[in-house]
């Protein structure tokens, strides 16, 4: 089964998931509720997105290839504005894979301006699959 139009409703630039999770998590206002109206506004005509129609729903669906799954949006931005530990992201960069350390070079600055290394607004989720897709064109 080819998963691609369900993964672009995650990775599509500006208005995919991860991008609108992105964009609310900056905002200091934005609230899951917001964060839902956007998703809803950005994907209710998307093929693979369930929009749930209720007045006090905090969910969404997706249709993945197994099923569809309903999702309730309480705590994404909260859990999306948490920063990668500094020790697990520079361990990640130290691995002997070179995959993995590529992925994770690309998030870790070279010189943090402080200890704490700071967290990309890049999803590493999106972030594999632009590698993913960077080697496969280095393939062909």
């Amino acid at each position: 089964m080819d998963n691609q139009l369900c993964l672009e409703l995650f990775t599509k630039k500006h208005t995919g998931l991860l991008a609108v999770i992105d964009e609310e998590a900056a905002l200091a206002n934005a609230t899951d509720k917001s964060l839902l109206e956007k998703f809803h506004t950005n994907s209710q005509k998307h093929a693979h997105y369930r929009f749930v129609k209720t007045q006090a729903t905090t969910q969404f669906g997706i249709a993945h290839y197994a099923g569809e799954v309903f999702y309730t949006v309480g705590g994404f931005l909260g859990r999306n504005r948490d920063a990668l530990n500094p020790d697990v992201a520079n361990l990640l960069v130290a691995s002997k894979n070179k995959i993995i350390s590529s992925i994770f070079m690309a998030l870790v600055p070279s010189e943090p301006a402080n200890p704490k290394v700071q967290r990309q607004k890049t999803h590493f989720f999106l972030l594999f699959f632009q590698k993913k897709k960077q080697m496969t064109n280095n393939c062909l």
